[in-house]
């Protein structure tokens, strides 16, 4: 679903407000199962495959956008902003083999991936008596934060004939359960400061002073996660 809110009102005779809420959810479950036989040389191998999925996606978004009329010389404007990704996935499967190959393959992932992010723009402008004449202050902020949770827990049991993979004889390879999480941090500032000089009816000069900043940061670690669910850095 994706439910919105508006509202909008004027909160005095200088003030007028704008702003809207946003809620989108998105739940997709999968089931597959199949069953046959491949044949080789060697012989027949059955097979058996069945998986299981499911993928919630969901946002929030937030926007209010205020507009404020000091008097007849002076301006302010004021947006600031919200929003927040996220989802989950998981994926079950098992592929189970026997006949000329035996062996049975156990695949458990998942994921998380919390997005959110802000920013705010504020603007400012002054009218001078002449006309045309303005100088204006613009500034905006932004910040997003980008994160990825992976886990993988695999298993392939291998065995030596189709009566030790009824009796459950202990796997000989192999087993990999890891988490991989990747985090980016993106922040960007500017600041700009503008004057405007009427020259005459038809030209005008005008000068702008900016700056600008972008600061980025990433990491990125791999853990082996061992069968006390303790969490060792591989990478």
């Amino acid at each position: 679903g994706s439910p919105t809110i508006s509202y909008r009102d004027d909160w005095s005779k200088k003030i007028e407000v704008n702003m809207s809420y946003a809620y989108n959810y998105n739940d997709v479950h999968s089931i597959n199962n199949s069953l046959g036989q491949q044949l080789s040389t060697l012989g027949p191998t059955n097979f058996t495959n069945n998986s299981t999925g499911n993928n919630n996606t969901f946002s929030h978004t937030f926007n209010f956008d205020m507009e404020y009329n000091i008097d007849s010389s002076n301006y302010m404007r004021i947006k600031p902003n919200y929003a927040y990704n996220g989802g989950s996935n998981t994926s079950m499967s098992q592929y189970l083999q026997d006949g000329v190959i035996n062996q049975n393959s156990i695949n458990n992932t998942g994921s998380n991936t919390p997005n959110p992010s802000f920013g705010m723009i504020v603007f400012y402008q002054h009218l001078f008596k002449k006309k045309r004449r303005n100088i204006s202050v613009q500034l905006s902020y932004t910040y997003s934060k980008q994160t990825s949770d992976n886990t993988e827990n695999n298993q392939i049991l291998y065995y030596q004939d189709s009566t030790a993979a009824v009796n459950n004889v202990a796997p000989i390879d192999s087993i990999v359960h890891r988490l991989i999480t990747h985090n980016t941090v993106t922040t960007t500032f500017r600041a700009s400061l503008t004057y405007v000089e009427p020259l005459n009816p038809v030209s005008q000069l005008e000068f702008n002073s900016q700056y600008i900043y972008h600061g980025y940061n990433t990491s990125a670690y791999t853990y082996n996660i061992d069968s006390l669910s303790q969490n060792n850095v591989v990478d």
